[in-house]
């Protein structure tokens, strides 16, 4: 009898240590998610529709890198799903991020990436307001965070419809890209040119980590919830004086610094350089 009843008691102590831990994963996972997108960044995106902000947000946060020959980027979408709650916007889409070269006057993809997403919108008064982001890890992890972020049914027709799906946010991107050319209204990012020296493209993005936008304006590290912008003062190429800053997930500034090149060589004006592998 006194047998039976103390492994009773370990079975229940099993049980209790199981549950135990299971609430506690629950809670990780939960804060994880909440963390996804900083609520101090605040985005705000001007936009005539829900679907040209997220065009917009898109490109804040697949907008890093530097291509020598580069002219813009676009964001294509294919709309999945679209719920609205009083003032908020969840809509899932499949992007596509396109890179271009325009010189000569037709798009020429040099660069470019696929993912689903899945964000949460709320109207402002210039706008839309970010309020959540999500995207499917990469590697192992894609088809079950899939799952996790678009739940099970929407996740397995993306899984399932993942080439015409992206290749209609291409088409999408492209039309973007042709609407740039032909100067009419769109969504885009201009890359920075070379300016009044030719190399300095090169030498200022040889010296910069390679999370800083090749563009004026703002971009994201989704995966290490940081924030870069880069300004610029008189010449707008990389032969004006630039201002690059990057920010962590609690809007606390973590570098600045304001730069020029000159006689061939990076001058900095103000500021440190960042570390090369911050």
């Amino acid at each position: 009898m006194k047998q039976f009843v103390r492994t009773k008691n370990v079975r229940l102590r099993l049980f209790c240590v199981m549950v135990f831990f299971c609430l506690c994963m629950m809670c990780l996972l939960n804060v994880c998610a909440a963390e996804a997108v900083p609520q101090c960044w605040n985005i705000e995106v001007t936009a005539d529709d829900a679907l040209q902000a997220a065009k917009q947000i898109c490109l804040l946060y697949c907008g890093t890198g530097y291509w020598e020959k580069a002219s813009i980027q676009t964001v294509g979408t294919v709309l999945l799903s679209e719920e609205r709650n009083e003032d908020q916007i969840t809509l899932c889409l499949y992007t596509a991020r396109r890179v271009y070269d325009t010189s000569t006057g037709t798009p020429e993809m040099l660069a470019g990436s696929r993912r689903p997403v899945r964000m949460v919108l709320a109207n402002s008064d210039h706008g839309y307001r970010l309020l959540a982001y999500q995207q499917p890890e990469d590697g192992m992890e894609n088809y079950r965070s899939k799952m996790d972020i678009f739940g099970e049914e929407l996740g397995k027709r993306i899984v399932e419809n993942e080439e015409d799906l992206g290749n209609q946010a291409e088409q999408d991107a492209l039309r973007e890209a042709e609407n740039y050319i032909a100067g009419k209204k769109g969504v885009w990012l201009e890359f920075l040119q070379p300016g009044e020296n030719p190399n300095a493209a090169k030498l200022v993005t040889q010296s910069l980590p390679g999370w800083y936008p090749a563009y004026e304006g703002v971009a994201i590290s989704y995966k290490y919830g940081k924030m870069y912008t880069l300004s610029i003062e008189g010449d707008t190429s990389y032969s004006g004086i630039l201002t690059f800053r990057s920010f962590d997930s609690d809007g606390n500034e973590l570098t600045e610094v304001q730069l020029q090149v000159k006689d061939e060589r990076i001058c900095v004006l103000e500021g440190e350089m960042p570390d090369l592998y911050e």
